[in-house]
């Protein structure tokens, strides 16, 4: 790759100022080729791992800020990165402007990792999702397996158009009380209109994948408590 094409590979930052639970640190938005923006954050050297975090529907890449991701980057030293929805993932059966569009969420999530990975040459990228979030996760390792080996979703479904194969592994957790995005789905959930299929469902659209599923019966549409801690030590644990 040439020094020219490199560059616009890179695209363009820009650095503010964000509070969260601990003193304000510099979170850096990045500009790629298509237009469309992330956030990074790092307090390390060298990045050994990048942990891209997808947010919720109706929320944007300040929603894992708030969660305490910078706490778990911080204390872990890996490269945290936001990317924005702006409301809604085109996860494909679901949600909002994103899959009323027809949104190509799977090219800019690519495009993302493409760019993590020439600007800090991460040997891990791994991928986390809550809601909507999580039911991009599990679209994007279907359609472009190469981009990832592992995930943590939370409160999602399969929702993507087709099922792929994937020979990585994967960690769901999800409520018994979860109404939003009932485990058993839903044929009309009334806030996205649209099809909510079963959680028991995901491996058959996520095929040669090891999945573990853990379902906490007193639990609604809610992330676990310690959400990051718990992504974390999945994502990172040697079985």
């Amino acid at each position: 790759m040439t020094f020219r094409r490199l560059a616009c590979a890179l695209g363009l930052a820009a650095t503010v100022a964000v509070g969260f639970a601990g003193p304000a640190v510099a979170i850096t938005r990045f500009t790629l080729p298509s237009g469309r923006t992330y956030t990074a954050w790092k307090d390390v050297p060298t990045v050994t791992t990048a942990i891209l975090v997808l947010h919720s529907y109706r929320h944007t890449d300040a929603e894992p800020i708030t969660q305490g991701w910078l706490d778990t980057a911080a204390r872990h030293n890996f490269l945290a990165v936001f990317p924005n929805g702006s409301g809604s993932w085109n996860a494909g059966l679901c949600c909002g402007l994103a899959r009323d569009t027809g949104r190509d969420d799977v090219a800019y999530l690519a495009e993302v990792i493409a760019d993590v990975r020439a600007r800090w040459h991460p040997i891990h990228t791994y991928l986390v999702g809550w809601s909507n979030g999580g039911m991009m996760v599990e679209r994007l390792v279907v359609e472009r397996p190469e981009l990832s080996n592992r995930f943590v979703v939370a409160g999602s479904a399969p929702e993507m158009p087709q099922a792929g194969a994937w020979p990585g592994r994967g960690w769901i957790y999800h409520g018994g009380r979860d109404t939003t995005v009932p485990w058993a789905g839903t044929a009309n959930a009334t806030w996205c209109g649209c099809v909510i299929r079963p959680g028991q469902a995901t491996r058959t659209y996520i095929t040669g994948a090891w999945l573990w599923a853990q379902v906490d019966p007193n639990r609604g549409h809610a992330v676990p408590p310690n959400w990051p801690e718990v992504a974390w030590g999945r994502l990172t644990s040697p079985g």
